[in-house]
């Protein structure tokens, strides 16, 4: 997918991430934070982090956050 701006944009579904973390087990965590725990996976070949985050809000918080980043790059 991409946006106006033409930047590429993915979308996973739950059942592509909990399959990319074996149902987000211990073997594939690779730490906690206070604001989620994060896991090593793949999606699509590709070797990924994916973070669990704690609450709805946190989770707005670092996609908006992420996504000035990306704009800025």
């Amino acid at each position: 997918l991409r946006d106006q701006n033409r930047h590429i944009i993915l979308e996973f579904s739950l059942e592509d991430l909990e399959q990319a973390t074996e149902n987000f087990s211990d073997v594939c965590k690779v730490g906690d934070t206070e604001y989620g725990s994060v896991y090593k996976g793949i999606v699509h070949k590709t070797m990924v982090a994916i973070k669990l985050s704690c609450s709805q809000s946190l989770f707005q918080q670092e996609v908006g956050l992420l996504s000035v980043f990306v704009v800025f790059r």
